[in-house]
């Protein structure tokens, strides 16, 4: 169920721990910005992924929401994606109430 969410996620984690600092030091206007404009262009395929998956990952509108404000203004949350959709799904399903 997650497999489609897998490759989205390392993507932005090559942009946003590889790609995005080394773009910082080189200080090129043009690649910091086609950088940060891949970033977030991942970020909100990540996003639709989960929208369209949202029933059968039993995400709730108001978690999901959530999940998206957390990572429009802050992409390194939207590197534990699986994390988070895993833990959601757990706690609803009440594996981790005890």
């Amino acid at each position: 169920m997650l497999k489609k969410i897998i490759p989205i996620v390392f993507v932005i984690w090559i942009l946003l721990l590889i790609v995005l600092p080394i773009s910082l030091l080189y200080i090129h206007e043009g690649f910091i910005l086609l950088s940060g404009l891949l970033l977030y262009i991942s970020i909100i395929l990540l996003l639709l992924q989960i929208w369209i998956m949202r029933k059968q990952l039993k995400i709730s509108n108001k978690q999901f929401t959530e999940i998206l404000f957390e990572y429009i203004l802050c992409p390194p949350f939207s590197i534990n994606a699986i994390r988070d959709i895993s833990i959601s799904t757990l706690s609803e399903q009440g594996t981790l109430n005890e």
